[in-house]
C-alpha cells in the first residue's frame, strides 16, 4: 500500500497539531561522543564476530556473547563490582528509561537493508541512523558508498542510540568488521601485531586503529556518535552536524515500537525532513502490548504535513511489516 499526502486535496481531513517535541523534555540528554574517544577505549580488546546474511547481504556483526564477555570482564576488572553495564546482561530486550534494546539485530533493519539496496544513493553525503544499535543498516549504506567510490566530496555519518555503552560495544566494533573487508589478509596480519587470531576473530590494536582512522581521513568520511534521548536538542545536534551536507538519509528501525516513542520519531521526522533528505522509518504495523503501530504513526505524518508512502515489505496478516518513506 503506497500513499502520498497532498495539501492541496480540499476534503483532507487534517488536525493540526503542535510538535510533540516542543512539550517532550528527555530523560537523558543527548551526548556527542568523540569517535576517535571510542576507538581507544577499544584497544587491546578481543573482537569475536559472526558472517549473518541481512536483506540478503552477507555482512559482519560482533556476536551479543562476545559483547557480554566484555561486561563480564570489565565488571572483574572494576574496584567495587558494581558495572553501570551490568543492565545490558539482563535477558529483557527492552527496560523504559535505561535500555531500549540495542544490542540486538532487529527483524526490522533486515528489511530496510533490503529495501534501500534498490534505493539511488548517489548523491547522498550525510547518513544519520536514529536508535542504530548494531548499525546495520547504516554500515551497509556506508559500504555501498564506498564500493562505488560515490563519497569523493565527503560523506557525514551520525549514528545515534539511546546508550552509550551500545555505541561502545557494537556499533563502532561492526564498523571497525565492515571496513576490515576493505584490507588484504597480508596487511590485517601486520594490523594485528602479532596477536594469535581465530577465524572471525580481530584484536583492536593500536596499528589497526591507526588504519582505521586514516582510511576514513583519507575516504573524507566523519563519524559522530550521540547518546541519549531524542528531542529538539537532538535535532539541533542533528541539523549543526550536517549543515553542509545538503542530501541526507534518516534511517530508523523499530523506533516507533511505543505510544511514548512514535510521536516523538514523527516529531524528529517532520523537522529533518526536507526536498532533500529521505527518511526511511522500518517497522511491524502492529506491536501489540506496547501500543506503537504504523497506523497511529500515518496519522501524526499527517497531522505534521509530512509527505510520506509506506511500503509492506514481510510477514502476514497482523505480523505484517512496513517501511515508510518520508520526504
Amino acid at each position: 500500500m503506497s500513499f502520498k499526502f497532498d495539501f492541496d486535496q480540499e476534503d483532507q481531513e487534517i488536525v493540526q497539531v503542535d510538535n510533540p517535541l516542543n512539550s517532550y523534555n528527555e530523560i537523558i540528554k543527548p551526548k556527542i561522543h568523540l569517535f576517535d574517544e571510542i576507538l581507544k577505549s577499544l584497544i587491546n580488546i578481543r573482537i569475536s564476530y559472526e558472517n549473518v546474511v541481512l536483506g540478503g547481504i552477507s555482512m559482519r556483526r560482533r556476536t551479543i556473547y562476545d559483547v557480554r564477555g566484555q561486561i563480564m570482564s570489565e565488571d572483574d576488572m572494576s574496584d567495587n563490582g558494581n558495572n553501570s553495564t551490568n543492565f545490558l546482561l539482563s535477558e529483557d530486550d527492552l527496560i523504559k528509561g535505561i535500555y531500549e534494546g540495542g544490542l540486538k539485530s532487529w527483524e526490522c533493519a533486515s528489511d530496510l537493508i533490503e529495501y534501500l539496496e534498490s534505493f539511488n544513493i548517489d548523491n547522498n553525503n550525510a547518513i544519520i541512523e536514529m536508535g542504530c544499535g548494531n548499525a546495520m543498516p547504516s554500515i551497509r549504506i556506508i559500504e555501498r558508498l564506498i564500493n562505488n567510490q560515490l563519497n569523493n566530496n565527503g560523506l557525514k555519518i551520525i549514528l545515534s542510540d539511546y546508550n552509550y555503552d551500545v555505541l561502545r560495544l557494537v556499533t563502532i566494533p561492526n564498523m571497525i568488521l565492515m571496513l576490515m573487508k576493505k584490507i588484504d589478509n597480508e596487511t590485517f596480519i601486520k594490523l594485528q601485531e602479532d596477536e594469535v587470531i581465530r577465524d572471525e576473530e580481530i584484536v583492536i590494536t593500536e596499528s589497526l586503529i591507526k588504519w582505521v582512522k586514516e582510511y576514513l581521513y583519507n575516504n573524507k568520511i566523519s563519524i559522530d556518535l550521540i547518546s541519549g534521548g531524542w528531542g529538539n536538542e537532538y535535532v539541533e545536534i542533528i541539523e549543526n552536524s550536517t549543515i553542509e551536507y545538503k542530501n541526507r538519509l534518516v534511517l530508523c528501525s523499530e523506533g516507533i515500537y511505543s505510544n511514548d516513542t512514535l510521536p516523538i520519531v514523527a516529531g524528529i521526522v517532520s523537522k529533518l525532513t526536507n526536498g532533500q533528505t529521505d527518511t526511511f522509518i522500518a517497522a511491524k504495523d502492529v506491536y501489540f502490548g506496547v501500543g506503537g503501530s504504523i497506523a497511529v504513526f500515518e496519522t501524526w505524518l499527517q497531522n505534521l504535513q509530512v509527505e510520506y508512502s509506506v511500503k509492506k515489505v514481510g510477514g502476514n496478516g497482523s505480523l505484517s511489516r512496513s517501511i515508510v518513506h518520508c520526504k
